[in-house]
């Protein structure tokens, strides 16, 4: 199933307003886009933490990899959002 791409759109310009309001039981955290990315990594990426929270609950996989096999932690990383990644790394000891 696809997701709406106006909630990519959110994710990116660091939106969680509309991320909340367009979220559904429906949506698929870890659906993944034509470049292999999804929701967390682009929160990752632009080190959205409040989006990235959010989408923490929602029990994402964040070992997917995207098409050059990066995962969410290594946008994180490469992007230098120190606080995403130690986000990032808490979520990996809870579950």
């Amino acid at each position: 199933m696809s997701v709406d791409p106006d909630i990519f759109d959110a994710v990116k310009f660091g939106d969680i307003e509309t991320v909340k309001a367009y979220w559904t039981s429906e949506i698929d955290v870890d659906y993944q886009d034509q470049k292999g990315m999804n929701l967390l990594m682009y929160a990752a990426e632009y080190g959205h933490n409040e989006i990235l929270k959010f989408l923490l609950t929602k029990k994402p996989n964040d070992n997917l990899k995207a098409q050059h096999g990066k995962t969410a932690l290594d946008f994180a990383k490469g992007n230098g959002h120190e606080n995403t990644v130690k986000l990032l790394k808490d979520y990996q000891k809870w579950i």
